[in-house]
């Protein structure tokens, strides 16, 4: 059996089906978002669990830029919780801790120390979370 994520399998798809693809980025936007990266025809993720350097760099850049856009997200808004869902949960903490660590780090935080940090976590529900929350918001409009 082989499983993979559905961005990068579209990533594969479409580098395939493109007559003039080198280095393409897919993007899924439609219930969430995702993506897989495709350069010079590998996909980035399976490369760096295989030790390629290039590879990783890529993606520690691409932690870097996920971090700055959830510290901004944290400074702005203050959530007790931010929660990651999709095909980058899979990962686990090869993509969490990195990000958790950029967070932690550049967000800003009040002289109080009583303050607490977010919680950065992996979707509890998996692919699950839109279909139950779909199903709650029918419940919650329905029963009034």
């Amino acid at each position: 059996m082989i499983a993979e994520n559905n961005a990068n399998c579209a990533a594969v798809g479409e580098y395939y089906a493109s007559e003039n693809a080198g280095n393409i980025v897919f993007i899924t936007l439609g219930t969430g978002i995702g993506g897989g990266i495709i350069i010079d025809g590998i996909t980035i993720f399976n490369e760096s669990e295989k030790g390629n350097l290039e590879a990783s760099r890529i993606i520690n850049e691409w932690i870097g830029e996920i971090g700055i856009g959830l510290t901004n997200m944290v400074n702005i808004f203050q959530p007790d919780e931010i929660i990651i869902g999709g095909a980058v949960r899979a990962q686990g903490d090869v993509i969490m801790e990195p990000v958790r660590k950029y967070v932690y780090e550049n967000e800003y935080t009040a002289p109080d120390k009583n303050i607490k940090k977010v919680r950065i976590a992996a979707s509890r529900l998996g692919g699950d979370a839109g279909i139950i929350g779909a199903a709650l918001l029918w419940k919650n409009k329905t029963s009034k």
